[in-house]
């Protein structure tokens, strides 16, 4: 059953539902869809697809109360998700590996080690409706996101997994190729779906101010003071988030989060 269609675009549209399956059991009797669409002549043909079994009802209430890393309450409600000095709250994606080959802490920032194994990190808990803010740099051709909502996980190389999900793109605008030859990849970009027109990303050493708001109907990505992606949304669930590791070098910092 589709239950929403959303045009972003001349040529980009997404259609969300749900799908159930009489004949099988729970969990897996139900779920729910993500199509992309992309226009081709006069018609519109389904570009990508993510699928996954609908997770169990979550409301704000029987999440976790906010809370610090260390287990202490956040100030104003906000919860830093990276104490600037371990990677306490955080899972690899990287089955039996160990982190330390794929990042690395350094004066209170968290960075991906370029060519290093490509495991991502996923945060321990789960998240509904929230604002997210972090800060990342770029180095020359960073590849990278921050990824929300997740549907399943991809297995990929030699045991590395791929959260897949809505990603916040994080990039370098003028020397990632995907960046340059696709305003759907350029930094602030709901990845693949919304275009940046206009690269808003600061030059390569300076620091990106980002920002990340979902709630029960919308969501919407802020880079640098600039709204640059805005989607109507329903069908919420509590997902982890994700830093993506894609063997480029990006670093993050002052990542923290307010349950909404």
């Amino acid at each position: 059953m589709i239950r929403r269609i959303g045009v972003l675009g001349v040529n980009t549209a997404v259609a969300t539902g749900v799908w159930r399956d009489f004949d099988a059991k729970p969990p897996f009797d139900a779920g729910t869809f993500h199509y992309t669409l992309i226009r081709e002549n006069d018609s519109w043909m389904v570009c990508y697809v993510h699928e996954s079994f609908l997770p169990a009802p979550q409301t704000v209430s029987s999440l976790v109360p906010p809370q610090a890393i260390d287990g202490s309450s956040g100030v104003d409600g906000w919860e830093p998700l990276f104490d600037g000095r371990t990677l306490n709250g955080w899972l690899g994606t990287y089955a039996g590996q160990d982190l330390g080959r794929s990042w690395r802490i350094e004066n209170g920032s968290l960075i991906a080690i370029a060519g290093g194994p490509r495991s991502s990190l996923v945060t321990s808990r789960q998240y509904l409706f929230f604002d997210l803010r972090f800060e990342w740099r770029a180095a020359p051709k960073t590849n990278s996101g921050v990824k929300y909502r997740l549907l399943s996980f991809d297995r990929i190389l030699d045991g590395s997994r791929e959260a897949l999900g809505f990603e916040y793109q994080v990039a370098d605008d003028n020397g990632d190729l995907g960046a340059r030859s696709d305003p759907k990849q350029r930094s602030g970009a709901l990845y693949s779906i919304t275009p940046v027109e206009h690269s808003l990303a600061k030059p390569l050493g300076e620091w990106n101010a980002s920002r990340i708001v979902v709630t029960a109907d919308r969501v919407e990505h802020w880079l640098n003071g600039t709204m640059t992606a805005r989607y109507e949304t329903d069908l919420p669930f509590a997902s982890s988030l994700v830093l993506q590791h894609h063997t480029t070098e990006v670093h993050f910092r002052n990542v923290r989060i307010r349950q909404l």
